[in-house]
Order: C-alpha cells, then structure tokens, then sequence
C-alpha cells in the first residue's frame, strides 16, 4: 500500500502543514503566505527555507499584542504582510467536518472584537509600524 506524504492524508492536517508548505512554494518560485492560525509557528515557517514569504495576521489582542506580533513578525524575516479584517470568528470549514482536523490550541485568548474593530486608521498604524508591504484581506 502507498503512503501519502501529504499533510492531509486521512483528512487529518500534521500539526506542522506550513512547513512543506513554505518549502514546497520555495521550490517552485512561488511566494507562500503563512497564516496566524497555521501551526508551527512564525518563527519555525520563516525558519523553513530562505525565500521570501508573507506573514497573514489575525488581529487577536490589543494595540500591546498587536506591536509585539509585528515584532516578531519583522525579526523572522517576512516581507510583507497580510492583514484578515473579513471575519471576526471562525468560520465553518468543511474539513473540519469530514475528518479529524482540529485547529491548533491558541497560545492567546481570542477576543472577536480586535478583529471586529479594524478601522483604516488601525491599518495605517500597523503598515507605520511594521514598515513592510502590506496587504488587506
């Protein structure tokens, strides 16, 4: 019997998906966008290859927790940024539903309102701070 070696095989995700996600998108020339609720971390994804990715915030804190995310959004080396202002919760996904894929256990409380709350002047503030492109999804 085969084995797949995707991160999906059995509909179940490896709790480090962004990994040979990061590295295969490296390998075909591709810019990859690692997302805040992607496992294993900022740092272990920009650690993953040498070529140049995007960093996709959820605004989950306050302006504190928002400038220290930037931080080490900036010190792993990402290129740009890509700011989520569409949702305040999470939505239902199929693939969730039909396997056994659990989203990772969140390292801060989520408060739906900082991400309810973005303003374009919150933007502008985030874009200052960080200095790199940005992007609004």
């Amino acid at each position: 019997m085969r084995r797949s070696s995707s991160p999906w095989a059995g509909g179940r995700a490896s709790s480090c998906t962004s990994v040979p996600s990061t590295r295969a998108a490296a390998a075909f020339g591709s810019l990859h966008v690692a997302s805040s609720v992607t496992e294993p971390g900022l740092t272990k994804i920009a650690e993953a290859a040498d070529y140049p990715k995007i960093f996709q915030l959820y605004i989950h804190g306050d302006w504190a927790w928002t400038e220290e995310k930037l931080a080490q959004i900036k010190a792993a080396g990402y290129v740009g940024l890509c700011i989520t202002v569409d949702t305040a919760v999470a939505s239902h996904r199929d693939r969730v539903f039909v396997g056994e894929w659990a989203p990772p256990p969140r390292t801060s409380p989520n408060d739906p309102k900082h991400q309810a709350s973005m303003t374009w002047e919150k933007l502008a503030r985030i874009k200052e701070s960080i200095g790199l492109p940005l992007m609004v999804k």
